[in-house]
């Protein structure tokens, strides 16, 4: 499969992954997102976790952070398909 590599798409899809960054941060007032993160997937946060999240990451499938402690994820991480408790 060949990948389109237009300046015009490629605008498109980053308003679109700053939107879905925007949005799960404003649903998630213990969440903070980074410029550049990319939710490809879904993102679902349970409990009082305190989640950071660094730029240029991305998530992919579902992931799901549950838990009363806090998280760091690092810069350029891919999640795919993650659980990740944290007490």
């Amino acid at each position: 499969m060949q990948q389109i590599n237009h300046p015009f798409f490629t605008f498109l899809a980053n308003l679109y992954f700053e939107a879905k960054r925007l949005y799960y941060q404003f649903r998630y007032p213990n969440l903070t997102l980074a410029k550049g993160v990319q939710i490809k997937g879904s993102l679902e946060v349970a409990g009082s976790v305190k989640v950071v999240i660094g730029s240029g990451s991305r998530l992919g499938k579902e992931v799901f952070i549950y838990g009363s402690g806090e998280v760091t994820i690092g810069s350029n991480v891919l999640l795919n398909g993650s659980c990740i408790g944290c007490e």
